[in-house]
């Protein structure tokens, strides 16, 4: 489902579908799991910094931009 020719935003929107926002790093893991996000976007968000979150793409942004989950996210950039 998930590689290199899949967009970062996309499947976060699917992955948090039902989300309220703002939401803290833990309720954004959550709502992964709950929605059967891929395993390899799961441990992305892990890897977030610990903070509030306005919406989806301040997640990008903040994935983009965090050393350990940006290695992750490059996974997900379009081609």
């Amino acid at each position: 489902m998930f590689g290199k020719d899949t967009d970062l935003g996309t499947d976060l929107t699917k992955a948090l579908q039902g989300m309220s926002f703002p939401a803290n790093k833990d309720d954004v893991v959550k709502q992964a799991e709950s929605n059967h996000a891929d395993n390899e976007l799961i441990n992305m968000l892990k890897q977030l910094p610990p903070d509030v979150y306005q919406n989806i793409p301040d997640i990008v942004k903040r994935a983009a931009s965090s050393d350990a989950a940006g290695s992750i996210a490059g996974k997900f950039t379009r081609h």
